[in-house]
């Protein structure tokens, strides 16, 4: 069925809502809204709609959102052709249980996607192109945001944050297998620069992502906590702005990980312009970097504030006992440990049997000497001083994999 927009069918199409707000479904239909101005004018519009389908319809050239949403609770959009939007393509406002799957997005003038104030919206498998940014979650929690892609995004691909000071955090959100490439295109700061922004949210996480080519910033997080970023890419960045933005940047960020992320330039030096894989700023504190690394292994990392950690591994494994945000309590260590005056090694003998002794040791004296592993067994590992120690030397160590 084709639409052919007029205010008799917009009508149609609200007041068929409005009538009846449970089990409503419309499938295999085409809206097409060219020609038509004004305020209010959806191709779709739910209104505190319940338990209802919108699938394999196609809207294009509506003056404002093509479909929206608002108090709506158990609705699912699938298999959805959305182009040339006025504003979002699909605006989600104080809903619960919505989930956006399947869907092409296209030349949005606003965002593609725009989530405001709702909870456990869930966008899986969706492509945005060409529009002034792929997601926002303004206020939103327990939202999820996996697979699909988002490129040539006029402002950030993803922005998570609160919609006004003193409206909720967004928390407890996730973004999973998604890729992200080239964002940032108008360079305008009201739509943002970065692949991913994160802005005073906290406990939210991002895993498996892919952002490339970025005009700002791989990842921007900005007041967040107990963020978790692992396992992602974030590559060839500050397109354009060389030497200004990095793969990820914390600001004023506190108590978060970043786990075996690979943050890189993978251009010729001449062409690189990714400042760094990874710098916090402003007041990040307490923050614990694990096992991120360039292309030759061995990230470059800039660390502003206090208690901030970078453990540098290619494969970083280790049995922790507890992170606690602030120190590393791990069971195969030695702290002040005594070493004889005038000894040129020691054997340390491990607290736990190894299964092997295909182990790293990290032995930090206390006084300036080179150090050396001389041998490792399942039980113990014994160290070598090029200077013999003094009196009241010590050794602090830790095994890791």
């Amino acid at each position: 069925m084709t639409v052919i927009m007029s205010e008799g069918a917009y009508n149609w199409i609200k007041n068929g809502v409005e009538k009846n707000n449970e089990k409503i479904e419309i499938r295999n239909l085409e809206i097409d809204g060219s020609g038509q101005t004004g305020s209010y004018v959806y191709g779709i519009w739910f209104f505190n709609v319940t338990q209802s389908v919108i699938e394999n319809v196609r809207i294009k050239s509506t003056a404002w959102e093509n479909i929206y949403l608002w108090q709506c609770e158990r609705v699912f959009l699938r298999n959805l052709y959305l182009e040339k939007s006025g504003r979002e393509a699909i605006a989600i406002y104080f809903s619960t249980e919505v989930s956006v799957a399947n869907s092409y997005i296209i030349d949005a003038n606003w965002q593609g996607i725009c989530i405001d104030n709702s909870n456990r919206v869930s966008c899986s498998n969706n492509m945005i192109r060409n529009s002034k940014s792929g997601y926002v979650l303004t206020s939103s929690i327990h939202c999820s945001i996996t697979g699909g892609t988002i490129f040539h995004s006029g402002g950030d691909g993803i922005l998570i944050t609160t919609t006004y000071e003193g409206y909720p955090q967004p928390h407890h959100n996730v973004i999973t297998g998604i890729t992200i490439l080239e964002s940032g295109l108008l360079k305008d700061p009201q739509w943002g620069i970065n692949g991913i922004t994160l802005r005073y949210g906290y406990s939210n996480i991002v895993s498996g992502v892919t952002v490339l080519r970025s005009r700002g910033h791989g990842l921007h997080a900005w007041n967040e906590s107990h963020l978790i970023v692992e396992a992602s890419s974030f590559m060839d960045n500050s397109i354009e702005y060389a030497g200004t933005y990095n793969g990820i940047q914390l600001d004023n960020t506190r108590n978060s990980m970043l786990i075996n992320v690979v943050a890189y330039d993978t251009r010729p030096q001449q062409d690189k312009t990714q400042k760094y894989g990874a710098a916090t700023g402003g007041t990040s504190d307490y923050n614990i970097i694990i096992g991120m690394f360039d292309g030759n292994r061995n990230a470059e990392i800039a660390l502003v504030g206090t208690h901030n950690v970078y453990i540098k591994s290619d494969h970083f494994l280790m049995d922790f006992g507890t992170i606690d945000c602030t120190r590393i309590k791990v069971d195969q260590k030695g702290v002040n440990v005594p070493v004889s005056q005038g000894a040129t090694a020691i054997t340390i003998i491990l607290p736990i049997a190894e299964p092997d002794a295909i182990y790293g040791v990290l032995v930090i004296p206390n006084w300036s000497t080179s150090v050396y592993i001389v041998t490792k067994t399942t039980t113990s590992f014994t160290v070598g001083f090029g200077t013999s120690a003094p009196s009241n030397a010590k050794i602090d160590w830790f095994l890791y994999r």
